[in-house]
């Protein structure tokens, strides 16, 4: 009986060290939960980029757009810490590799190296898409055109051009990349204000329509000067003239269109840009990531050489000075375009107004 009692005595005992422990060992966890808290909220922080991106070019190798993103993004790289892996995608005026970056995921992985064409894809009924939908990460520069021919070309200047074009209506090939691409719009500033008209052929980028006149399948091609510059520095390509106002720092031998027929200067200064972009639903934290990145290449000395050298104006704009710069591009180009009947859809059933 004794010995019965004293067990059950123990096992009280221990019962009541038991809950003892448990309060103490409760006591403890409750003291310990906001710093517990605070290391999830630590873990779950952005950490980005914890893998490769991937850039997609709207344009073929050799344009302008293309030789932009190959020589920021190794800059790029550095910064980032990962590789960008970059892809072109080419087509319907770059609407295949706008879609297509659209079409992922909203996390900054894939991002789109693009130029001025999905501000047109509107009027133009290309695309429902357009920078809109998008946000500039980095305008890094905006391009002057150019007017080109072979070396052997019969035509000296743009007005030998203009005026057989005028007598030969539709019978001149121009190298084009697209309804709403540079040599599209350049060759609709032709037809409003001189009432000339081309018979455009597309190729998918500035590069293959450049190939393709020297190779005597076009008769003529407007470019960037970005893209035309190498094969002008080679003695390929005949230059007629830049699409400004002013002669080009450097290239000062290529007659501007505004100083031969001041008819084009209203319409001018215009011309293509280029610019790297991810979707506009893509975490804030993501883009700052990006922008910070982008900003150092540009930044970098090899890519100021590289832009002043490939006669573009650097700009290197983000946020809502690029938004600003983008609306007020298609406003002119949209009208433009419409104007000169290059474009079935008014500008103002889309919401966009004429730039008085």
């Amino acid at each position: 009986m004794k010995k019965s009692r004293l067990i059950t005595k123990l096992s009280c005992m221990l019962l009541v060290m038991v809950l003892v422990m448990a309060t103490v060992v409760g006591c403890d966890t409750q003291t310990t939960e906001p710093a517990s808290s605070g290391e999830k909220e630590v873990e779950g922080q952005i950490s980005f980029p914890e893998r490769d991106l991937n850039g997609i070019i709207m344009w073929g190798a050799g344009g302008a757009t293309d030789n932009v993103a190959r020589t920021i993004t190794p800059l790029v790289e550095k910064h980032l810490g990962k590789y960008i892996v970059l892809q072109n995608r080419t087509g319907a005026t770059g609407a295949i590799a706008t879609q297509y970056v659209f079409d992922q995921k909203a996390d900054g992985y894939n991002i789109l190296y693009g130029a001025e064409n999905p501000q047109l894809y509107g009027v133009l009924d290309i695309s429902k898409l357009s920078y809109d939908e998008f946000e500039a990460i980095n305008i890094f520069g905006r391009g002057v055109a150019i007017v080109v021919v072979a070396t052997d070309s019969k035509w000296g200047t743009l007005e030998d051009v203009l005026t057989e074009a005028k007598a030969k209506p539709g019978q001149i090939l121009l190298g084009s990349i697209g309804p709403g691409g540079l040599p599209f719009v350049v060759s609709s500033l032709f037809k409003t204000v001189d009432d000339v008209e081309f018979n455009l052929v597309p190729f998918d980028g500035e590069g293959p329509a450049m190939t393709a006149m020297l190779g005597g399948h076009v008769d003529i091609t407007i470019a960037g000067l970005t893209a035309a510059r190498e094969m002008y520095r080679a003695g390929r390509v005949k230059p007629l003239a830049v699409i400004s106002n002013e002669p080009v720092v450097g290239l000062e031998e290529i007659p501007p269109i505004g100083e031969m027929m001041p008819q084009y200067q209203p319409y001018l200064p215009w011309g293509p840009f280029y610019g790297v972009f991810v979707k506009k639903e893509t975490p804030e934290e993501i883009k700052e990531v990006l922008r910070e990145a982008y900003r150092k290449g540009f930044e970098d000395p090899k890519f100021q050489e590289f832009i002043v050298d490939f006669r573009a104006v650097p700009m290197g704009i983000s946020g809502e000075e690029a938004a600003e710069f983008l609306d007020n591009w298609r406003r002119i180009s949209a009208w433009l375009l419409y104007d000169a009947e290059g474009a079935d859809i008014s500008p103002e059933t889309l919401g966009i107004e004429r730039v008085n």
